[in-house]
């Protein structure tokens, strides 16, 4: 996992340069190594590798409940995590809104009710519980909206990380998260918090 790690690093950096050179306006001879374009089609196939290793786990379940009017938000910098979360859910029929950093995040939360916010921890410039402490204090900004109030002090937050010491877990509690959902990321605890956070009426039972 440490190496499939910097590979997709590697992969983050060389996609956004071979888009930044083949989308833009060309005004020189730009070009990409070799040795670059190999990095990049090897860390797609480490994504095509991805989708279906979840989508082979999923064959022959059927998933116990269905929630098509709930709204999820799952934040996370990295694309590969964002796909994954998404396949995972996705035949729970869950609104699934996935963004890529905690600006975004920020942004989304005072356009649209969520019932549910996912949100990652290690994230470059605004980290996970920065993000939560700022939806936090954003209920400060509509005294004349108890409903946005409410919402915005009490949308269930739960923190996705690979780090679960206590000290850790300490930090997410203060900071306003509800919950905690370690990575990788497994079916069997997302479908565990989203039967402990949605609200019951909204989830429908599957035969």
């Amino acid at each position: 996992r440490y190496y499939e790690s910097i590979e997709r690093r590697k992969f983050s950096k060389i996609r956004d340069e071979y888009l930044l050179l083949n989308c833009a306006p060309k005004t020189g001879n730009a070009d990409i190594s070799s040795e670059n374009v190999n990095i990049f089609q090897k860390n797609d196939n480490i994504q095509t590798t991805e989708k279906r290793r979840v989508e082979k786990k999923r064959e022959g379940y059927k998933e116990s409940f269905q929630a098509p009017d709930k709204k999820v938000m799952v934040e996370d910098d990295k694309e590969l995590n964002r796909m994954v979360f998404c396949q995972l859910l996705k035949r729970t029929q869950v609104q699934i809104t996935a963004l890529e950093s905690g600006e975004e995040c920020l942004e989304y939360i005072q356009k649209e009710h969520f019932d549910l916010i996912f949100m990652d921890y290690m994230m470059p410039y605004m980290d996970g519980i920065e993000t939560t402490c700022k939806i936090r204090a954003l209920h400060q900004e509509y005294k004349d909206n108890e409903e946005m109030m409410h919402y915005l002090k009490n949308v269930p937050i739960i923190a996705l990380s690979g780090d679960d010491s206590e000290d850790t877990m300490e930090k997410f509690k203060n900071a306003g998260m509800d919950d905690f959902v370690g990575k990788p990321v497994e079916l069997k605890q997302l479908k565990k918090c989203l039967i402990r956070w949605l609200p019951k009426d909204l989830i429908k039972p599957q035969d």
